[in-house]
C-alpha cells in the first residue's frame, strides 16, 4: 500500500476516521484527567577506599571487598529498615508527612515507559512486622549503581517536588551519617578490646615481676649488693629501653612520612621540617620574592633588569631552600638511624646485664623461667601499647569512607511521562489507531472500489466507467462526462458486432444489448436508459425494453405509455403498443410494464413470449436495449441474458459487494450466458473521461 492509496482510503472513509478519532481522543482525555504528574529528586553517594597502613603488628587488617558486592551491600543498607527508620524520624521532625500508598498511577506509567528500574532490597517484602510507613517510603525510593563505579544514585519519586527533595535529602544524609557512625563505632570497639587486653597484660607483668622479686628475697645471700646493683641497672635499662622505644617509634613514623612525600610542598607540610628556623626563613623569603615578582611582572617585560635580578634571587632562594629541605630530610634519616642504634644499644646492654644476672643466679632454680616470663609479659605489653597508640592515631585522623557527592535539589520538571507528553502520545496513538480502524474497515469491506478490483477478482474486461455526474439528475439527461463514457462503451459494443460471433445478428437486424446486475440500486436501469438515448442520438433507431415485470422502471410512469404486459399476455398487437418517446429523442422508443405482475406470472411470460417478441422487434430497430431485473433477486435476468447479443454486467463503485457479483457471475456461467464485460457505475471522474461536467444533453 502506497501513501496515495492510504490517502485515498482515509478520504473515502473520512467519516469513520473522524468518529474514531474523536471517540478515542475523548477517552484519552478522560484517562489523562485522572493522571497526576510525578517528580523525582536525585542524590549520589560515593565510597572511598582507604589503603591499609603497614605496621609491624600481627593484627589482621580489613581487606577491601569486591566492588560489586560492596556496592550491592550498601544499596541494601540504603533501603534497609535501619536507614529508613532513621529517615522517618528525620522527616517527622521536619513535619513531612505522606500517604502510606505510593503514587500507584505514576509507578504504573513509569513501568509502561521503562522508567521503573529501582533496586529491590531482599528485606523489602511487606509483612505485618514491618512498619507500614517505612514500606510506603521504600516504594518511593530507587537506588542504582552508576556504571562500574562505587557511586550509588538515590532517586525519590513523589507527586510533590518539594517533598521529593526533602525525602531524598533525608535518605542520603541519614545513610552517610549511619555509615560514618558505624565506622567510628567499629574503631571504638577495637580500641576497647585492645585496652582490655593491655590491662590484662600489665596485670600479668606485675604478677610475674612480683613473683620474680619474691624469689630474689628468698634466694639467699648470694652477692646481695651486687645483685641489687645489677637489678637497679636492669631496671634503669628497662626504663631507658622504653624511652628509646618511644623515640625510635616516633623517629620511624617521621621517617615513613618523609619517604611518602612526593614533592617539596608535601615535605614542607611535615611539622618537624616546617619548624626548622632556616627552612621557615627561606620559605618566608621565597614568598616575599614571589609577591615582588608578580608586582614587577605587571610593569616590566621578562628581559627587564629588575625582572632578571628578581628571577635570579628566586632561583637562588629555591636552590637554598631545596638544600635546606634536603638537609632536614637527611637529619630525619639520621635521627631515625640514631634512634634505632640507641634502641639496639640499650637493648644489648639490657641483654648483657640480664645475662650477667643469670650467671649470678644460675644456681638458683627457676631463674630462667621467671626471666622469660617477665620478658614475654613486657613484650606483650609493648605490642598492645603500640597497637593502642595506632588505633588512637587512626581515630584522631579518621576520615569518612562515605561521601555525599551530588547534593539533591528540588525537581523543576515532572518525570516522563508528564501531562504534555501524555497528550502528545494520546493524540499520536489516537491518530494511528484511527488510521488502523479505517484500514481494517476498508480491508474487510467487500464493496468494489475500482476497475482494478474488477479485473483482479472477476477476470472480466471493464468495458466502461460511467461517472455519476450531478447533471444526471434524470435518467434521460446526460452530462458531458457521462456522454463520453457511454460513447466509449458504444464503440466497444459496435466492435463486438463486427466480431465473428454466432450470437451477433444478421445484417439488417437489431443488435440486442442486455444490461444486468447482481443487486438492486447498482445503476442498471440508469445505464440502460442513457445507453439507449446515446444510441438514438447517434441516429440509430433504438428500443428500450424494461424486462423487469415485477418492479417496472421509472419511465413506466410517463403518461400515455401503454402496458407492455398486455403484449406479452397477447391481448394487444405489438405494432399498436410501441410508443415513441418524442420529447426525448425521435429515434428512441420505450416499452415496459405499467404495473408490476406476480412473480410466477412474470417468469412464465418472459420465458414463453419475450424471446419471440424480441425477434419480431429486431427487424424494426437498429438497437434494442433490455433492462433486466437483478439476477440475485429473480431468475428472469438469466433468461433475458440468453436472448442478448451483447451482455453487460453493471457494478457500482463503493456499493456492489464482491460476493454478490461473484454469485451473479456464477449463475450466468451455469446458464452459459456469461457477461461480455463489466461496466463500473459511479466511477471516479478523475480516472474516466471528459474535461467538464457542467453540460446537460437533452431536456
Amino acid at each position: 500500500m502506497t501513501i496515495s492509496d492510504l490517502v485515498g482510503i482515509l478520504y473515502r472513509r473520512r467519516g469513520v476516521f473522524a468518529v474514531s478519532f474523536v471517540a478515542l481522543l475523548m477517552m484519552a482525555s478522560v484517562a489523562i484527567s485522572f493522571f497526576s504528574p510525578v517528580y523525582k529528586s536525585f542524590a549520589s553517594v560515593g565510597f572511598v577506599r582507604e589503603e591499609p597502613a603497614t605496621t609491624q603488628t600481627d593484627f589482621p587488617k580489613a581487606v577491601w571487598p569486591n566492588a560489586a558486592e560492596f556496592v550491592e551491600t550498601r544499596m541494601e543498607m540504603i533501603i534497609g529498615n535501619e536507614t529508613l527508620s532513621t529517615v522517618m524520624s528525620v522527616l517527622r521532625g521536619q513535619g513531612v508527612s505522606f500517604s502510606q500508598e505510593a503514587n500507584v498511577q505514576g509507578n504504573f506509567l513509569r513501568r509502561i515507559f521503562g522508567n521503573d528500574q529501582g533496586f529491590i532490597a531482599s528485606d523489602a517484602k511487606v509483612s505485618d512486622e514491618i512498619d507500614k510507613d517505612v514500606e510506603a517510603l521504600r516504594r518511593r525510593i530507587d537506588v542504582e549503581r552508576i556504571g562500574n563505579s562505587t557511586v550509588i544514585q538515590i532517586g525519590v519519586t513523589d507527586d510533590d517536588p518539594e517533598r521529593a527533595y526533602q525525602i531524598v535529602s533525608a535518605v542520603a544524609e541519614s545513610f552517610v551519617w549511619l555509615r560514618n557512625n558505624e565506622l567510628r563505632r567499629g574503631m571504638d570497639n577495637q580500641l576497647t578490646v585492645i585496652q582490655r587486653q593491655l590491662d590484662e597484660a600489665r596485670k600479668r607483668l606485675e604478677t610475674v615481676e612480683q613473683r620474680h622479686a619474691d624469689w630474689e628475697k628468698s634466694s639467699g645471700n648470694i652477692a646481695d649488693r651486687e645483685r641489687e646493683l645489677i637489678l637497679e641497672r636492669i631496671y634503669d635499662l628497662n626504663a631507658e629501653l622504653d624511652t628509646a622505644f618511644q623515640e625510635r617509634e616516633a623517629a620511624r613514623m617521621l621517617f615513613e612520612k618523609r619517604q611518602a612525600v612526593k614533592s617539596s610542598e608535601e615535605l614542607l607540610a611535615l611539622p618537624d621540617i616546617a619548624k626548622d628556623d632556616q627552612v621557615r626563613d627561606l620559605q618566608v623569603k621565597y614568598e616575599v620574592l614571589q609577591q615582588n615578582y608578580a608586582e614587577l611582572e605587571q610593569r616590566y617585560q621578562p628581559a627587564h633588569p629588575s625582572m632578571v635580578r628578581i628571577t635570579g634571587e628566586i632561583w637562588s632562594v629555591q636552590q637554598t631552600l631545596a638544600k635546606a629541605l634536603e638537609r632536614s630530610a637527611r637529619q630525619i634519616d639520621f635521627g631515625n638511624a640514631n634512634a634505632q642504634a640507641r634502641y639496639e644499644l640499650v637493648l644489648k646492654q639490657l641483654v648483657r646485664w640480664k645475662k650477667e644476672l643469670v650467671k649470678k643466679h644460675e644456681a638458683l632454680a627457676g631463674q630462667g623461667v621467671l626471666e622469660r616470663d617477665v620478658e614475654e609479659a613486657k613484650r606483650t605489653v609493648e605490642l598492645l601499647g603500640a597497637r593502642e597508640q595506632e588505633i588512637l592515631s587512626s581515630i584522631a585522623e579518621l576520615k569518612p569512607d562515605t561521601l555525599l557527592l551530588q547534593l539533591p535539589s528540588v525537581p523543576l520538571y515532572p518525570e516522563f511521562p508528564g501531562k504534555n507528553d501524555l497528550w502528545i502520545a494520546g493524540v499520536l496513538v489516537t491518530l494511528l489507531v484511527s488510521v488502523l480502524i479505517v484500514i481494517l474497515r476498508d480491508y474487510f469491506d467487500q464493496a468494489i472500489r475500482s476497475d482494478e478490483d474488477l479485473k483482479r477478482v472477476f477476470l472480466l474486461p471493464v468495458l466502461g466507467r460511467v461517472p455519476l455526474s450531478r447533471d444526471d439528475s434524470q435518467y434521460l439527461e446526460i452530462g458531458e462526462t457521462t456522454e463520453e463514457a457511454l460513447g466509449h462503451l458504444i464503440v466497444l459494443t459496435e466492435m463486438m458486432r463486427t466480431d465473428p460471433d454466432p450470437r451477433q445478428p444478421d445484417a439488417g437486424k437489431a443488435q440486442v444489448i442486455c444490461v444486468g446486475s447482481a443487486s438492486p440500486n447498482e445503476g442498471k436501469s440508469r445505464l440502460s436508459a442513457q445507453l439507449a438515448l446515446s444510441y438514438a442520438r447517434r441516429g440509430l433507431k433504438t428500443l428500450l425494453l424494461d424486462g423487469d415485470l415485477r418492479r417496472p422502471g421509472h419511465l413506466s410512469s410517463i403518461a400515455g405509455i401503454p402496458d407492455f404486459s398486455d403484449v406479452l399476455i397477447g391481448e394487444e398487437d405489438i405494432s399498436v403498443l410501441v410508443s415513441k418517446v418524442t420529447k426525448v429523442d425521435r429515434n428512441l422508443d420505450y416499452l415496459g410494464a405499467r404495473d408490476g405482475l406476480p412473480g410466477v406470472l412474470a417468469t412464465q411470460l418472459i420465458e414463453s413470449r419475450f424471446g419471440a417478441l424480441t425477434e419480431i422487434m429486431r427487424s424494426s430497430y437498429d438497437r434494442i436495449v433490455i433492462d433486466t431485473p437483478p439476477v440475485l433477486m429473480v431468475a428472469d435476468s438469466v433468461t433475458l441474458m440468453r436472448l442478448a447479443d451483447v451482455r453487460l454486467m453493471v457494478v457500482r463503485n463503493n456499493f456492489s459487494r464482491r460476493p454478490d457479483v461473484m454469485r451473479a457471475l456464477d449463475q450466468f456461467g451455469i446458464a452459459e450466458c456469461s457477461p461480455d464485460g463489466l461496466v463500473l457505475m459511479a466511477a471516479d471522474t478523475s480516472k474516466t473521461y471528459g474535461y467538464r461536467t457542467d453540460t446537460v444533453w437533452g431536456t
